[in-house]
Protein backbone atom coordinates (compact mmCIF):
# COMPACT_ATOMS: atom_id res chain seq x y z
CA UNK A 1 0.00 0.00 0.00
CA UNK A 2 2.74 2.09 0.46
CA UNK A 3 3.48 2.39 -3.30
CA UNK A 4 0.31 3.37 -3.95
CA UNK A 5 0.21 6.24 -0.97
CA UNK A 6 3.43 7.59 -3.17
CA UNK A 7 1.81 7.23 -6.31
CA UNK A 8 -1.06 9.37 -4.95
CA UNK A 9 1.51 12.23 -3.59
CA UNK A 10 3.17 12.39 -6.87
CA UNK A 11 0.02 12.30 -8.71
CA UNK A 12 -1.39 15.81 -6.31
CA UNK A 13 1.72 17.16 -6.41
CA UNK A 14 2.92 17.21 -10.64
CA UNK A 15 1.37 20.45 -12.04
CA UNK A 16 2.08 18.92 -15.60
CA UNK A 17 -0.40 15.91 -15.26
CA UNK A 18 -2.24 15.85 -18.65
CA UNK A 19 -6.00 15.43 -18.54
CA UNK A 20 -7.18 14.08 -15.51
CA UNK A 21 -10.03 14.92 -13.62
CA UNK A 22 -7.33 16.62 -11.09
CA UNK A 23 -6.27 18.87 -13.85
CA UNK A 24 -10.07 19.71 -14.30
CA UNK A 25 -11.13 20.25 -11.04
CA UNK A 26 -8.25 22.72 -10.30
CA UNK A 27 -9.55 24.37 -14.04
CA UNK A 28 -12.75 24.63 -12.43
CA UNK A 29 -11.94 25.87 -9.07
CA UNK A 30 -10.03 28.94 -10.72
CA UNK A 31 -12.84 29.35 -13.01
CA UNK A 32 -14.80 29.68 -9.91
CA UNK A 33 -12.10 31.94 -8.21
CA UNK A 34 -11.93 29.21 -5.49
CA UNK A 35 -9.19 27.69 -3.84
CA UNK A 36 -8.17 24.17 -2.63
CA UNK A 37 -6.42 24.50 0.93
CA UNK A 38 -6.22 20.95 1.82
CA UNK A 39 -6.22 17.69 0.71
CA UNK A 40 -6.87 14.81 2.48
CA UNK A 41 -6.75 11.29 1.35
CA UNK A 42 -7.27 8.07 2.77
CA UNK A 43 -7.63 4.48 0.94
CA UNK A 44 -9.90 1.16 2.15
CA UNK A 45 -9.10 -2.31 0.67
CA UNK A 46 -11.82 -4.35 0.48
CA UNK A 47 -10.70 -7.09 -1.84
CA UNK A 48 -7.78 -8.97 -2.32
CA UNK A 49 -6.70 -11.68 -5.26
CA UNK A 50 -3.60 -13.91 -5.35
CA UNK A 51 -1.94 -16.02 -7.81
CA UNK A 52 1.18 -17.67 -8.11
CA UNK A 53 1.87 -14.89 -10.97
CA UNK A 54 0.13 -11.89 -9.83
CA UNK A 55 -0.71 -10.41 -6.10
CA UNK A 56 -3.72 -7.85 -6.33
CA UNK A 57 -6.22 -6.07 -4.99
CA UNK A 58 -9.32 -3.26 -5.33
CA UNK A 59 -9.52 -0.31 -2.59
CA UNK A 60 -11.71 2.84 -2.05
CA UNK A 61 -10.00 5.87 -1.95
CA UNK A 62 -11.71 8.38 -0.31
CA UNK A 63 -10.82 12.16 -1.24
CA UNK A 64 -11.58 15.43 1.17
CA UNK A 65 -11.11 19.17 -0.08
CA UNK A 66 -11.45 21.65 1.95
CA UNK A 67 -12.23 24.69 -0.23
CA UNK A 68 -11.69 28.56 0.18
CA UNK A 69 -14.29 30.33 -2.29
CA UNK A 70 -13.94 33.85 -2.94
CA UNK A 71 -16.00 35.55 -0.23
CA UNK A 72 -13.23 32.90 2.40
CA UNK A 73 -16.45 30.84 3.16
CA UNK A 74 -14.96 27.83 4.02
CA UNK A 75 -16.62 24.50 2.50
CA UNK A 76 -16.04 20.60 2.04
CA UNK A 77 -16.21 18.55 -1.38
CA UNK A 78 -15.59 14.32 -0.94
CA UNK A 79 -15.54 11.58 -3.59
CA UNK A 80 -14.95 8.33 -3.59
CA UNK A 81 -13.44 6.26 -5.99
CA UNK A 82 -12.67 2.38 -6.70
CA UNK A 83 -9.74 1.47 -7.73
CA UNK A 84 -7.98 -2.03 -8.91
CA UNK A 85 -3.62 -2.29 -8.17
CA UNK A 86 -2.09 -5.77 -10.28
CA UNK A 87 1.39 -6.17 -8.82
CA UNK A 88 3.86 -8.80 -10.37
CA UNK A 89 7.35 -9.45 -8.92
CA UNK A 90 6.81 -6.80 -6.06
CA UNK A 91 6.07 -3.45 -8.89
CA UNK A 92 2.74 -2.69 -9.79
CA UNK A 93 1.83 -3.24 -13.29
CA UNK A 94 -1.54 -2.02 -13.71
CA UNK A 95 -3.63 1.08 -11.67
CA UNK A 96 -7.16 2.14 -12.99
CA UNK A 97 -10.02 3.54 -11.34
CA UNK A 98 -13.18 0.75 -11.93
CA UNK A 99 -16.49 0.36 -11.67
CA UNK A 100 -17.13 4.62 -13.33
CA UNK A 101 -20.66 4.36 -13.93
CA UNK A 102 -20.42 8.16 -15.17
CA UNK A 103 -20.43 6.89 -18.72
CA UNK A 104 -22.59 4.57 -18.39
CA UNK A 105 -25.25 5.26 -21.40
CA UNK A 106 -27.72 2.14 -21.14
CA UNK A 107 -29.59 3.70 -18.12
CA UNK A 108 -31.72 1.70 -15.61
CA UNK A 109 -33.79 2.86 -13.19
CA UNK A 110 -36.77 1.40 -10.26
CA UNK A 111 -39.65 0.69 -12.04
CA UNK A 112 -43.00 2.70 -12.23
CA UNK A 113 -45.57 2.73 -9.54
CA UNK A 114 -48.62 5.05 -10.54
CA UNK A 115 -49.94 5.23 -7.12
CA UNK A 116 -46.83 6.24 -5.16
CA UNK A 117 -47.20 9.63 -6.90
CA UNK A 118 -50.96 11.92 -6.08
CA UNK A 119 -51.46 15.53 -6.61
CA UNK A 120 -51.81 15.72 -2.90
CA UNK A 121 -48.47 14.78 -1.44
CA UNK A 122 -45.82 17.13 -0.53
CA UNK A 123 -42.04 16.90 -1.29
CA UNK A 124 -40.34 16.64 1.94
CA UNK A 125 -36.71 18.17 0.43
CA UNK A 126 -35.06 18.02 4.08
CA UNK A 127 -36.37 14.05 3.84
CA UNK A 128 -34.63 14.01 -0.05
CA UNK A 129 -31.45 15.86 1.04
CA UNK A 130 -31.13 14.05 4.54
CA UNK A 131 -31.18 10.43 2.61
CA UNK A 132 -29.02 11.71 -0.23
CA UNK A 133 -26.41 12.35 2.65
CA UNK A 134 -27.04 9.08 4.58
CA UNK A 135 -26.47 7.13 1.11
CA UNK A 136 -23.95 9.01 -1.22
CA UNK A 137 -20.98 6.70 -0.11
CA UNK A 138 -22.35 2.92 -0.04
CA UNK A 139 -25.65 1.38 -1.82
CA UNK A 140 -28.54 1.13 0.68
CA UNK A 141 -29.06 -2.08 0.90
CA UNK A 142 -32.77 -3.05 0.22
CA UNK A 143 -32.41 -2.07 -3.40
CA UNK A 144 -30.52 -4.14 -6.09
CA UNK A 145 -26.53 -3.74 -6.25
CA UNK A 146 -26.47 -5.06 -10.17
CA UNK A 147 -28.19 -2.81 -11.81
CA UNK A 148 -27.82 0.67 -9.25
CA UNK A 149 -26.46 3.76 -10.76
CA UNK A 150 -26.73 7.12 -10.44
CA UNK A 151 -30.63 7.38 -11.60
CA UNK A 152 -31.31 4.97 -9.49
CA UNK A 153 -29.93 6.92 -6.55
CA UNK A 154 -31.87 9.80 -7.34
CA UNK A 155 -35.37 8.33 -8.41
CA UNK A 156 -34.17 6.71 -4.30
CA UNK A 157 -33.57 10.52 -2.94
CA UNK A 158 -36.97 11.07 -4.53
CA UNK A 159 -39.15 8.37 -2.47
CA UNK A 160 -37.42 9.65 0.32
CA UNK A 161 -38.57 13.12 -0.12
CA UNK A 162 -42.37 11.91 -0.81
CA UNK A 163 -42.94 8.82 0.93
CA UNK A 164 -40.79 6.77 3.45
CA UNK A 165 -43.16 3.82 2.91
CA UNK A 166 -43.24 3.78 -1.02
CA UNK A 167 -39.23 3.95 -0.53
CA UNK A 168 -38.83 0.85 1.78
CA UNK A 169 -41.64 -0.79 -0.89
CA UNK A 170 -39.50 -0.61 -3.63
CA UNK A 171 -37.24 -3.27 -2.54
CA UNK A 172 -39.64 -5.69 -3.90
CA UNK A 173 -39.72 -3.90 -7.71
CA UNK A 174 -37.02 -4.64 -10.58
CA UNK A 175 -35.00 -1.90 -12.56
CA UNK A 176 -36.54 -1.14 -16.00
CA UNK A 177 -35.14 1.91 -17.85
CA UNK A 178 -34.56 5.74 -18.41
CA UNK A 179 -37.54 6.54 -19.78
CA UNK A 180 -39.48 5.01 -16.57
CA UNK A 181 -37.45 7.05 -14.98
CA UNK A 182 -38.25 10.71 -17.13
CA UNK A 183 -42.25 8.81 -16.56
CA UNK A 184 -41.99 9.90 -12.64
CA UNK A 185 -40.38 13.02 -13.29
CA UNK A 186 -43.23 13.73 -15.20
CA UNK A 187 -45.75 12.14 -12.29
CA UNK A 188 -44.42 14.21 -9.86
CA UNK A 189 -44.58 17.54 -11.44
CA UNK A 190 -40.91 18.27 -11.68
CA UNK A 191 -40.95 21.90 -13.61
CA UNK A 192 -38.01 22.56 -15.85
CA UNK A 193 -36.17 26.22 -15.11
CA UNK A 194 -33.28 28.13 -17.05
CA UNK A 195 -30.90 28.69 -14.19
CA UNK A 196 -29.12 26.74 -11.81
CA UNK A 197 -29.19 29.08 -9.58
CA UNK A 198 -32.72 28.68 -9.65
CA UNK A 199 -32.72 25.18 -7.85
CA UNK A 200 -33.29 24.65 -4.17
CA UNK A 201 -32.39 21.27 -1.96
CA UNK A 202 -34.00 18.54 -2.92
CA UNK A 203 -34.33 19.46 -7.06
CA UNK A 204 -32.67 17.48 -9.62
CA UNK A 205 -30.17 17.79 -12.57
CA UNK A 206 -29.26 15.41 -15.47
CA UNK A 207 -26.89 15.43 -17.77
CA UNK A 208 -26.09 14.45 -21.51
CA UNK A 209 -22.44 15.10 -21.95
CA UNK A 210 -22.57 13.86 -25.46
CA UNK A 211 -25.26 16.58 -26.37
CA UNK A 212 -27.17 13.74 -28.26
CA UNK A 213 -30.06 14.20 -26.61
CA UNK A 214 -29.29 11.04 -23.94
CA UNK A 215 -29.22 11.66 -20.68
CA UNK A 216 -25.73 10.22 -19.08
CA UNK A 217 -25.73 11.09 -15.35
CA UNK A 218 -28.16 12.31 -12.59
CA UNK A 219 -27.48 14.32 -9.49
CA UNK A 220 -29.29 15.84 -6.72
CA UNK A 221 -28.53 19.17 -5.01
CA UNK A 222 -27.64 18.92 -1.74
CA UNK A 223 -26.09 22.41 -0.96
CA UNK A 224 -25.62 25.79 -2.50
CA UNK A 225 -22.01 27.49 -2.63
CA UNK A 226 -21.14 30.91 -1.37
CA UNK A 227 -22.30 32.12 -4.98
CA UNK A 228 -25.97 30.51 -4.57
CA UNK A 229 -24.81 28.08 -7.25
CA UNK A 230 -25.44 24.41 -6.73
CA UNK A 231 -23.49 21.41 -4.50
CA UNK A 232 -24.70 18.26 -5.49
CA UNK A 233 -24.37 14.37 -4.73
CA UNK A 234 -24.80 11.42 -6.39
CA UNK A 235 -23.33 8.04 -6.99
CA UNK A 236 -20.79 6.27 -9.59
CA UNK A 237 -18.78 8.06 -9.23
CA UNK A 238 -20.09 8.55 -5.49
CA UNK A 239 -19.87 12.57 -4.66
CA UNK A 240 -20.60 14.84 -2.25
CA UNK A 241 -20.94 18.48 -2.48
CA UNK A 242 -19.78 18.12 -6.03
CA UNK A 243 -19.93 21.55 -7.89
CA UNK A 244 -23.17 21.08 -10.34
CA UNK A 245 -21.22 22.31 -13.34
CA UNK A 246 -19.07 18.39 -13.40
CA UNK A 247 -16.31 20.20 -15.98
CA UNK A 248 -14.05 18.35 -13.55
CA UNK A 249 -15.37 15.29 -15.18
CA UNK A 250 -13.53 13.26 -17.38
CA UNK A 251 -16.80 12.74 -19.54
CA UNK A 252 -17.42 16.22 -19.73
CA UNK A 253 -17.42 17.67 -23.08
CA UNK A 254 -18.36 21.36 -24.37
CA UNK A 255 -21.33 19.68 -26.11
CA UNK A 256 -22.29 19.03 -22.41
CA UNK A 257 -26.47 19.55 -22.43
CA UNK A 258 -28.16 19.97 -18.65
CA UNK A 259 -32.07 19.64 -17.53
CA UNK A 260 -31.86 21.80 -14.06
CA UNK A 261 -35.58 20.24 -12.47
CA UNK A 262 -37.19 21.98 -10.00
CA UNK A 263 -39.70 19.36 -7.51
CA UNK A 264 -43.11 21.02 -6.83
Amino acid sequence: MQKIITKWERFFQNEHVIDTWWKRKKALFQKRHAKIVRINARGKVYRVYQSKDFFSYEYFLHISLLIREQNKVMSIEEKIIPYLVKEQKNKIVEHKQINNRENNITIDTLQSVPHLFHDNESYSRLAAVRYAERWWSSINPIFSKEKHNSFSFIYQCLLAGFSQTALLEQQTKNLETLDDFTTYLGKIKGQEVTSPKQLRLGDIILYDFSGENKWDHATIVTAKDSQRMPLVNTQFTNCRYRYWSYEDSLMWTTKTAYKFLRIR
